[in-house]
């Protein structure tokens, strides 16, 4: 059975259950989100089941507590068994697995429940993967979704796509209450117009430059070969425009080899891999992301924290984070015309990037913000054990 807690007992203990803590997205995520977390309501612990990664020593160094079993592969038993006697030891209220690790997600709510922990939660954090012929959750998983308590979400359309491509809540027996827990970042300071211009002086653009940046992995599914084919039809009518591509990927060589022979080359600077995206959004006018299918993407809400307006494929979450016409434009995917469209009117009015920006800045604040996310967890936290 379920222990039961008093309010007396203290903080709700919240179990995270992952293979390893690696730097990724979602990892950096949910260590931001336990740094916020209101200490008097949840205490957040680590478990990870195979080695702690990159980021344990930043939980331990948060104040967390981390626990790691050094488990290798399915037939490790022996490791395995140990996650259902750290339960019945440490007695969590809330157990929270992520889809993306699959040993968590398989073994975690199986033995959260077996253990008698009150609730267990999967965090879903990705969508839009059935173009990629995908899923987020694994058939098996949806089956058994009876001794999952919840699904914490990023944004209210991973309902529907779970609904409708996944098969979530299609039966009784699949159905669980589900909860937005959106992304949310520490929102920066806006950047000042020294910082705008010395990060402009590095990259070698003009004052008068209109800078469209894209903050992707370079593949075939971020369209970047879109934007380069936007800004050749673009440039006789802007000559001012410039593309800035920040991040690498298998396609890096083949998308410069593309923008010379468009004859934009010299329109576009690629930078790589880098570590200080928020010093280069400084020297940005408008975010960018044409891609052919989307989860939730942290690099826009940090263009938009940045005061960027985005002009983006309507694909995923991305309409849940960008609104059409107010924090800038939706394009349908892989639709160049559209494309161009919306870059040029961006590009040729400074009156409108501004009232976008402006607009994108304040949703992030009020929406996106590390902070909007603890609250949201707590929430959850609170319903869940009933509180």
């Amino acid at each position: 059975m379920p222990w039961r807690r008093r309010p007396s007992d203290g903080p709700v203990r919240l179990c995270l259950v992952l293979n390893a803590a690696l730097v990724g997205g979602a990892e950096v995520v949910l260590l931001e989100m336990f740094r916020h977390l209101d200490p008097e309501k949840v205490r957040p612990e680590l478990v990870c089941l195979r080695e702690g990664g990159t980021l344990a020593d930043d939980f331990r160094a948060s104040g967390f507590d981390v626990t790691l079993f050094g488990r290798y592969g399915w037939k490790d038993l022996r490791q395995t068994a140990r996650l259902w006697r750290h339960f019945r030891r440490t007695r969590p209220d809330v157990v929270l697995v992520p889809h993306f690790q699959r040993a968590p997600l398989v073994i975690g709510p199986w033995f959260a429940k077996l253990s008698g922990v009150p609730a267990n939660v999967i965090a879903v954090h990705n969508m839009d993967l059935h173009h990629v012929g995908d899923r987020a959750l694994p058939s098996y998983v949806v089956e058994t979704l009876p001794i999952t308590d919840g699904l914490a979400l990023l944004v209210p359309s991973q309902s529907a796509y779970l609904r409708d491509h996944e098969g979530v809540g299609r039966y009784p027996w699949r159905r669980v209450p589900e909860y937005v827990v959106p992304n949310g970042i520490r929102i920066p300071e806006l950047p000042t117009p020294a910082q705008r211009a010395e990060a402009r002086a590095e990259l070698g653009f003009g004052e008068d430059d209109v800078v469209a940046v894209i903050v992707a992995r370079i593949t075939d599914i971020k369209g970047h070969d879109l934007l380069l084919r936007a800004l050749a039809r673009l440039a006789p009518e802007h000559p001012r425009l410039r593309v800035l591509v920040v991040g690498e990927g298998p396609l890096a060589e083949q998308r410069r080899a593309l923008a010379a022979e468009l004859g934009v080359a010299d329109r576009v600077v690629f930078t790589g891999l880098r570590r200080d995206v928020p010093r280069l959004l400084a020297a940005s006018d408008l975010g960018v992301l044409p891609s052919k299918h989307e989860g939730v993407p942290m690099s826009v809400i940090e263009q938009m924290a940045a005061g960027l307006p985005v002009v983006a494929s309507a694909v995923g979450g991305l309409p849940d984070i960008v609104r059409d016409g107010e924090e800038g434009h939706l394009v349908p995917a892989g639709d160049l015309d559209a494309l161009t469209r919306r870059l040029g009117e961006l590009a040729g009015d400074d009156g409108l990037r501004h009232a976008f920006g402006k607009a994108a800045r304040l949703r992030a604040e009020r929406d996106f913000s590390i902070e909007t996310t603890a609250r949201c967890c707590e929430r959850m936290i609170s319903d869940l054990l009933g509180r």
